[in-house]
């Protein structure tokens, strides 16, 4: 029982470290936590996206697939392994996660619009990529919305 409610409290230390900017911090308190229960998978996703915001792409993609393991058919676990690849340049491995996504969660929006977002990088299926992006741009956040205006900036 107190190994959870440290293993709690450390994920909720890594979650706040993270929010402030504190991203090898966060790892740190993370990987504390996951010494304590290593199958606790959902601490993964989260050292996954500090590495991630920190360019550590090679340990980012290792660390969420140590998760996609362990749960498969978790439709996040997919998604944010379609952003590493993206955001390290990994076009087809990014939008094959993001078919995976699909697959697992249909009405995935935010998916949905990266793999639109691909096919326009990708300079293929340009009219039905921007018809789709144009009708569900609204339903992303702020970090699609982020990289769909840096991608409309290098076409500019």
């Amino acid at each position: 029982m107190i190994n959870k409610i440290r293993v709690e409290l450390l994920f909720s230390k890594g979650q706040d470290q993270a929010k402030q900017g504190l991203l090898e911090e966060s790892i740190n308190s993370f990987d504390k936590a996951l010494s304590f229960n290593p199958s606790y998978d959902g601490i993964y996703l989260h050292k996954a996206l500090s590495l991630l915001k920190l360019k550590e792409y090679p340990d980012a993609q290792q660390t969420l697939k140590e998760a996609l393991e362990m749960k498969p058919r978790n439709p996040a676990y997919h998604l944010f392994m379609g952003v590493i690849h993206y955001d390290h340049g990994n076009y087809d491995e990014a939008f094959n996660a993001f078919e995976n996504t699909l697959k697992l969660c249909p009405d995935n929006y935010l998916a949905l619009c990266y793999k639109n977002l691909i096919l326009l990088v990708q300079g293929k299926k340009l009219e039905e990529a921007g018809d789709i992006l144009r009708r569900y741009l609204k339903h992303t956040n702020y970090d699609f919305q982020c990289r769909f205006l840096e991608f409309c900036e290098t076409v500019c």
